[in-house]
């Protein structure tokens, strides 16, 4: 297994069928995803300032993709999707902002608009740096994100995994979930509700570590 990411088989950031191709990954035609490639340690950096960051930072990377620009108009469609509050995500922005992630600028009666802090994924990135690759079905994570307050964080670890292993079924680690502020009880509780969901089937053995599927995009509802 290994981390590193091998750019030049992405092609153009902005061409679904280059991206598809890297990790293959069929993506129906009209699905919104998740790009990538995120960096790891951004993702790690932003769960751990609340419990709605690192879904604030999905809906960040979403919109980064439709644009292909680090600089977004914040959505609360969006974010309300992943189940989030205006609140939660003026405190989330507050929390990333003073760690470095992220700029905002804050008009009245309009939405934010934020800069992602982190280096371009397009540009030449370091060496061992990890990263989730992406496309992350959107719905897949919306479904996710209804399940518990840990499915996110869970769900952003298998699909970091699949990316490292390009295979859907993947060998939980509880130490990326650790890194996500994700205890281990909070992970036997989120695959429980995600696989009754749909969105995963589990193969648990006593003393191992399980062995996640990804059911995505196939086997997950279309969008409405």
């Amino acid at each position: 297994m290994t981390d590193n990411i091998d750019l030049s088989a992405y092609g153009s950031p902005l061409n679904p069928t280059n991206i598809q191709a890297a990790i293959g990954l069929r993506i129906p035609r009209g699905q919104k995803f998740v790009r990538g490639p995120i960096p790891w340690s951004w993702l790690t950096a932003t769960a751990q300032l609340s419990p709605s960051s690192a879904s604030v930072g999905l809906v960040l990377w979403l919109l980064r993709g439709c644009t292909n620009s680090p600089v977004v108009k914040f959505s609360y469609n969006r974010a309300k999707e992943l189940g989030l509050k205006r609140q939660s995500v003026y405190r989330a922005f507050d929390l990333m902002e003073a760690a470095g992630l992220v700029s905002v600028v804050r008009n009245p009666g309009k939405s934010p608009i934020v800069t992602i802090l982190t280096p371009d994924p397009a540009a030449d990135l370091p060496k061992g740096q990890k990263f989730v690759r992406g496309p992350i079905p959107w719905n897949w994570l919306e479904a996710a994100a209804q399940q518990s307050p840990s499915s996110v964080g869970v769900g952003l670890v298998l699909w970091f995994l699949r990316g490292c292993k390009n295979s859907s079924v993947v060998k939980f680690s509880y130490k990326r979930a650790a890194e996500l502020g994700v205890k281990r009880k909070s992970v036997y509780s989120a695959l429980k509700f995600m696989e009754a969901a749909g969105l995963v089937s589990v193969k648990r053995s006593p003393g191992n570590c399980p062995v996640v599927t990804i059911l995505a995009p196939e086997h997950t509802a279309a969008p409405a």
